[in-house]
Order: structure tokens, then sequence, then C-alpha cells
């Protein structure tokens, strides 16, 4: 692993270049964002933000507001803390995903009640004010919060929404970012109290796989698409959305084995790209997961370039392994075990999930940090992360039982 204080004064090298490491912006149409935390055998969050192919990260997932639990599968909540820290000083934007696909509990009786989970989750994870609060991921501070819900009829999460813009945007210390990653079928039943106008949003991430609209429904060359309806999304953005300065994100698999239907080729992920681009509130591409499209090869850079330009020096768009190969490696430790859903899946270490029990800010006093140690031995880079190339200043000794590959002059994975 990176020592923290090459980690510190490269990062702080790197933050001084908006050209590289860009962020998110609210007038691009060539950003990328990456879900982290649920990939099988992932490596920490810190080992992928040197690569400049992507811009945001929503870290998955936040999966009960009441109890302020974190699930993000193998890695370790203190580690992730101190990588927050690292990866945006590398210009990357970090929010934090609540929900997920497994996301089913009706926590927010009341208005009241949503009001104050609202407060708890910004005294959590926004700007620290308390030491009373328990912070799950430290000292860390997001920069912003995602909505993953899919599961219809959950209550008041309008007012929750609300809270938090109004928490975010009462801080003048940065900005902070709202997002939501509703599936692609107009409207999203699930997130329908809030996208109706009700709350502000930035940023979209739009589903576009496990659906009849998904991206295996784009038919290349029409100027005019019957199911992929990204046509439908724009037109939300600038009538029934609250900010009608939204961006839409176009949301796709990472690989084969990130959806049960709506990867497509890179050629055709291209003509996609560029008929989503006349669409003026077009914002760029999600993906979901980081282990699926890093591991898929040459996938992430036809992306930057499809987008408008290739990712800059010292970073890489691609990784020498398939998909397939990510999966099916064995590992040091023990597979994750994966619980099958429609959209996404929530990785649950087989490892004891760690907690941490302290008072909250309106006094509720169960506080859990759920996830598990890293797998990789201290030290060592995890198998599939970046363990070489031109610009890489971290390790490059691999964790016991793999190597340092090297795929191009800017990329070597541990395998």
């Amino acid at each position: 692993m990176y020592s923290p204080k090459s980690l510190i004064g490269f990062a702080s090298m790197l933050a001084s270049l908006p050209s590289a490491f860009a962020g998110f912006s609210s007038t691009s149409s060539n950003s990328v964002a990456i879900y982290w935390g649920q990939g099988p055998n992932q490596g920490t969050l810190a080992s992928y933000c040197s690569n400049a192919g992507f811009d945001i990260i929503p870290i998955a997932f936040l999966i009960s507001v009441n109890k302020l639990t974190v699930n993000v599968g193998n890695a370790d909540p203190a580690q992730v803390a101190k990588d927050i820290v690292t990866c945006q000083g590398l210009g990357k934007t970090i929010l934090l995903s609540i929900g997920g696909a497994t996301y089913t509990e009706n926590e927010l009786a009341s208005a009241d009640a949503a009001t104050t989970a609202a407060k708890n989750v910004w005294a959590a994870f926004g700007p620290k004010t308390s030491s009373s609060t328990t912070r799950p991921f430290g000292d860390a501070v997001v920069d912003g919060f995602d909505f993953d819900i899919e599961t219809q009829g959950l209550t008041n999460l309008d007012v929750f929404a609300q809270e938090l813009r109004t928490l975010s945007d009462a801080e003048t210390s940065k900005k902070y970012y709202l997002t939501a990653a509703p599936q692609c079928p107009y409207p999203d039943q699930a997130d329908k109290s809030f996208l109706q106008g009700a709350v502000s949003f930035d940023a979209v991430f739009v589903q576009f796989y496990n659906n009849n609209c998904g991206l295996n429904k784009f038919v290349k060359g029409s100027t005019t698409q019957s199911e992929f309806n990204m046509a439908t999304w724009d037109t939300w953005a600038s009538t029934t959305s609250k900010n009608k300065n939204v961006k839409v994100f176009v949301g796709i698999p990472g690989s084969t084995s990130a959806a049960t239907t709506g990867y497509i080729d890179q050629a055709t992920l291209t003509d996609v790209i560029t008929y989503s681009k006349t669409f003026k509130s077009f914002g760029g591409i999600m993906s979901w997961d980081m282990v699926t499209i890093i591991g898929n090869s040459g996938y992430l850079a036809n992306i930057n370039k499809a987008l408008g330009g290739a990712p800059a020096s010292g970073s890489t768009g691609s990784a020498n392994t398939s998909a397939a190969a990510t999966t099916a490696k064995a590992s040091g430790t023990p597979a994750p075990t994966t619980l099958t859903t429609k959209v996404k899946s929530t990785v649950v270490s087989s490892k004891a999930v760690a907690t941490t029990t302290a008072k909250a800010a309106d006094g509720q006093t169960t506080v859990a940090s759920a996830g598990a140690s890293a797998t990789a031995a201290s030290g060592a880079v995890p198998q599939w992360s970046q363990c070489g190339g031109e610009g890489y200043t971290g390790s490059t000794v691999c964790a016991t039982g793999f190597k340092c590959v090297k795929t191009d002059d800017w990329w070597s994975s541990c395998e």
C-alpha cells in the first residue's frame, strides 16, 4: 500500500492540476462516475484513485439512515476514511450512496423522523461539528449524497432528501452535491417522491440496464429511439426537475457480469454516447461497478475517447484482465457472498462485521459500520489494483500469490 506521507504529497501536487483530475462539474458533458464498495475482491478505494479516467466515486452503500450503518463489502471503514481524503486530494468527487438494491426497510415513519435522520446523516458524514456524534468514516467528509433507492413505497424520502439539500446548501466551506440513481423506466416508481420536482438534484445516474429501456434496446444509426429513453430523461431535466440544469448520466454495466441485461460492446457504446451527447442535459457516463469496469480491458479508455478525451498522463483507462477473469480467479481469502438482485448486487463479507456503538446527534445509541478487513496483506497491492505505470508512485509489491503484470506504459496490475 501507499505510505500516508507519500500519498499526501502526491495528492497535493495532483490537486493543483484540474485538467487531469477535475471532479464533478455541473457544466461538463464528459464526466465519468463509477460506484465502488460492493465489488468482489475489490481493491482499496485509494488504489483506484490515481486513474484519471473517471471523476466521481459513489461509495456503496449506507444501508440504514437511522442506524448509520455502512456496508462497503470487504473494505475496512477506517481505511475507507483515509482513502476518501486521499482520493479527494487527487480531485475525485466522493459521494456516499444511500440504499442499494437490497435496501427495503421503511425507516422514515414521519416527516419529523425523516428530518432528524437527515440531520444525523449530515452530522456523521458531512463537516465535523461535534465530538459526540459517531462518524463511521472518522474525520473524512464526503462531497455529497447519492440516492440509490430501488424499493417502491418507502415513505418520507422527499423530506429526508430535502433536508440534506438544505443542510448542504447552507454549508459554505465547499460545494456539496445531491445525486440519484433511478432506473430508466419513467417515472421511476421508487424515486418519484423526490424526483418529480420536490428536491433539487445536481445529477441523476440513470440505470440503463436490467430494464426494457436499457442500452441493449439502442438502435444503431437511428436519430430517434423508441425504447432506449435518454430523450425522456432529457425532457424530465428541462421540465419536471426542480434543477433545470441537472445532469443526466447514462448508467452502464462495467461488464457482462455486472448486470443481467444491458451490457453492450465498445463500438455500440460509442454510438450511444454520440447520440446522448446531442441532449443538453447529458453529463457523461455512470458505471456499476469499479471492479468490473477496471477488469474489462479497454472499456473505460473507449468511454473516455467517445466522451471527448483519453485519460490524462499518469493514469489508465484499461486493465489487463477480462471481467470474467476478475470474478473467476481465486484470491487468498474466501470470496464475499453476493446477494443476487434484479439490478445491483450487495456484497456482504464472509468475515465478521465490524461495529461501533456511540451516541448520535439525536441521542440514538446504535451506530454501526458494517465491513470487513481488507484482503490484501499490509503493505501490498491487492489483486487487480494498480502496481505500476508511468506517473504511478505507489507500491509495486503485490499481495501474496500475485505478481505485477504490465499492460502498457500507463498501467500494470496485480494478477
